[in-house]
């Protein structure tokens, strides 16, 4: 779920909403051009770093070199390195080394030999621009530019068929400054609001137990004015278009009583394709997974194993996805099973499923793969009295307190006890801090509770139970991977014996409890429970429905079988593949294998001198041959003898049996986390459907409260989420309630 203010909230779920907007944008680059092109300046500074230009890598800070009306004292110039090939320049990009003069600067662009067309071209020159320049093309296109007054200056002409081009810089908007080019673009960037978008829709889908595939589909339909998309004209867009480009939606939402418009990021995909007829065009994305069909077949047994997250490092680099994310709790977990012949995002699929993770592709575009299941929390304290159980206020025991002398606390109806001559209990007891507050109320250094989890959660909502002394002042610290990523204070206008701190305290693997002063002098900190909720303080209600629920009873599920897969070597080598082949000299050919198999030999007409094994997994091997044409092929190896084992857990007296075959498990504790996970999951069983009034802020795979007249305080796990747009939101739900 994404952070929105309070204001958009409370407007949000009033009977009356304010207008809401859509932002769609395409990148109408050319990416050949963009990725291929070469460029060089006829003048170029030392400090001159023209490969930023072409991937818009040039930073904002500027080197004071006294040019006239450029060098500010504001504090936002550097003083310039001298030259020396030591020192790392900032990235300004192109700079040239003498101010405009009498020469002109001209920036020479070559795409090779290949002909490059494309539609629209931009040059960002920063403040100090050009006025006057111009455009030549090797096929004689020429644009003269005059009286221009823009910094980022752009153009939506055609370039058909270019194999280079040259930009002459002739005048400056100030005399005696020198050149600068920040970026050069090939192609349009085109954004579309809510007086061209005629319909969208953006479904996100996630599995809760990594069963498949993360999805997510966009779809726009925009005005064609001016048939400005009709394939058959000549300066049409569409014509333009690549599969492979980016696509940007975004989602806006006026704030009452103000102008200010609140906005949310709604995706970052790429297009897949588009259509056209004479009053619309129809555009569609999809996120980065759904086009990785390429199959994975360097899947390799490792005794000793390999740490997952290492193993999806691998993957996405061959992927070549550069923003992912992965739980570091997967670097201290081991594959040992080869990953099997299957798609590259299957792999992925595998590896999360097996770790009881999700995986979700970002707005921005990022490939997570996150913890899915409750976590195991640990506790320890800075403090405590002999009396105190710390693991017992992560519990819901009933606990009692023991009478003593703090200020207002002992009572004498019955529901408190003595402690024994030694100080000690039989009851069951909470936390009781072994230091008291001073006369002031404070403690000299505060009382702490740290609690941990073996994964990184989201959380929404730490309800405390305190006994009869109260804190005043408590803070909450929250650590992601050993960084504070947050500091939350928390006072006595919401402090009471039971309550919730209801915060968005975001994703962390530790929470520490800071007690600074308690409410009354000379007290002691009582704690009966703290718990931590996953679930979002965000509510559908029935007024937010826009249609009935309709809940859907899931097929009743008797029992779980969760195999796991123990490899062992084989004493028994083996003729994988005996064919006839014909071969060219240095002719390099990979073997694909159906089972894994390892230690190979290959031999040409009997003889191994002939071919070289380059590569080898245990699906696959690459060998290089040493000769030419027809021979006799023979690849020999051992086949793993692959032992299935299972674990199983009965949950009803009826049903069907779900055998959960993931074939990189390998020992029998993963075997039986996964066993316990996908118990929670099929417990629930029950599903509903409905149509609402839409929330741009909520994510596929969010816990959220779900109105219910005969579950109160109801939870469910939203699968499958349809954001809408159509002059105002709406939005289709698919969710699955939590627990039983």
């Amino acid at each position: 779920m994404q952070k929105v203010s309070k204001e958009y909230q409370a407007s949000m779920s009033s009977p009356l909403r304010e207008r809401a907007f859509i932002q769609v944008s395409f990148g109408l680059i050319n990416q050949l051009a963009q990725t291929g092109a070469k460029l060089r300046a006829s003048d170029e500074s030392y400090y001159s770093n023209s490969a930023s230009v072409l991937t818009f890598g040039a930073n904002n800070v500027e080197y004071a070199t006294l040019e006239r009306q450029f060098t500010k004292v504001d504090g936002s110039m550097r003083f310039l390195p001298r030259e020396n090939l030591n020192v790392t320049y900032n990235d300004t990009g192109i700079i040239s080394k003498t101010p405009l003069g009498v020469s002109h600067f001209m920036l020479m662009v070559n795409f090779g030999s290949e002909e490059i067309s494309f539609k629209g071209f931009s040059i960002d020159f920063g403040y100090n621009y050009p006025t006057e320049f111009k455009i030549d093309t090797n096929n004689g296109k020429q644009l003269n530019i005059i009286n221009n007054d823009k910094s980022l200056w752009v153009t939506e002409e055609t370039f058909d068929k270019v194999q280079n081009m040259t930009v002459t810089i002739q005048k400056m908007r100030y005399e005696g400054c020198r050149v600068r080019i920040k970026s050069v673009q090939f192609g349009l960037g085109l954004v579309y609001g809510n007086e061209y978008v005629l319909d969208s829709s953006l479904e996100s889908y996630v599995s809760p137990i990594s069963a498949d595939i993360p999805q997510v589909d966009f779809m726009v339909k925009l005005k064609n004015d001016n048939k400005y998309f009709n394939v058959d004209n000549p300066k049409s867009a569409i014509n333009y278009f690549e599969t492979g480009q980016q696509l940007s939606v975004m989602y806006g939402y006026k704030l009452p009583n103000s102008n200010k418009v609140e906005w949310l990021k709604g995706g970052q995909l790429i297009c897949t394709e588009w259509e056209s007829d004479d009053d619309t065009a129809t555009i569609r994305g999809t996120d980065l997974l759904r086009a990785l069909d390429k199959e994975y077949v360097d899947g390799r047994y490792s005794l000793s194993g390999v740490s997952y997250y290492d193993v999806l490092v691998k993957l996405f680099r061959v992927m070549k996805i550069e923003k992912y994310y992965i739980e570091p709790r997967l670097k201290t977990i081991m594959l040992k099973n080869p990953i099997p012949r299957v798609k590259l995002k299957e792999a992925v699929q595998l590896i999360a499923n097996a770790c009881r993770c999700t995986v979700s592709q970002s707005r921005w575009g990022e490939i997570q793969i996150k913890s899915n299941y409750i976590p195991t929390l640990t506790i320890r304290s800075n403090d405590g009295d002999k009396m105190t159980n710390l693991t017992n206020i992560l519990k819901h025991l009933q606990k009692v307190e023991i009478a003593r002398l703090d200020t207002d606390y002992t009572t004498v109806d019955g529901t408190m006890y003595f402690a024994t001559r030694n100080g000690t209990s039989t009851h069951e007891m909470g936390f009781v801090s072994d230091r008291a507050s001073n006369s002031d109320c404070e403690f000299d250094n505060p009382i702490s509770v740290t609690i941990t989890m073996d994964n990184i959660r989201a959380y929404y909502n730490v309800n405390f139970e305190f006994g009869g002394a109260l804190p005043s002042l408590f803070k909450i610290y929250t650590y992601n991977n050993g960084v504070n990523t947050a500091t939350f204070t928390v006072d006595e206008s919401e402090i009471s014996r039971k309550m919730s701190v209801i915060r968005e305290f975001g994703e962390c693997d530790r929470m520490t409890i800071s007690f600074e002063k308690t409410n009354k002098p000379n007290n002691h900190i009582v704690i009966k429970r703290i718990g931590l909720e996953t679930a979002t303080n965000f509510m559908i209600t029935r007024r937010d429905m826009m249609s009935s629920p309709k809940a859907i009873k899931q097929e009743s599920i008797k029992e779980i079988i969760v195999p796991y897969y123990i490899y062992q070597e084989s004493d028994k080598e083996n003729v994988l593949i005996s064919e006839d082949i014909e071969v060219e000299l240095n002719q390099v050919v990979t073997y694909y294998l159906d089972s894994p198999c390892y230690n190979f030999t290959v031999t040409v007409d009997e003889t191994s001198s002939l071919v070289k094994i380059i590569s080898e997994s245990n699906y696959a091997i690459t060998v290089k041959y040493k000769t030419s044409g027809k021979h006799k092929l023979e690849l020999r190896g051992y086949k793993y003898t692959v032992i299935e084992k299972q674990v199983r857990l009965s949950l009803n007296n009826r049903g069907r049996i779900v055998k959960w075959a993931n074939p990189l498990l390998s020992d029998e504790e993963m075997a039986n986390q996964l066993l316990q996970w996908l118990r929670e999951y099929y417990t629930s069983g029950i599903e509903y459907e409905y149509d609402t009034r839409g929330n741009p802020e909520l994510d596929a795979n969010d816990i959220v409260n779900q109105e219910n007249e005969f579950h109160p305080g109801m939870q469910v796990c939203i699968y499958k989420y349809n954001m809408k747009f159509n002059n105002s939101f709406s939005a289709s739900v698919v969710a699955r309630r939590q627990g039983g």
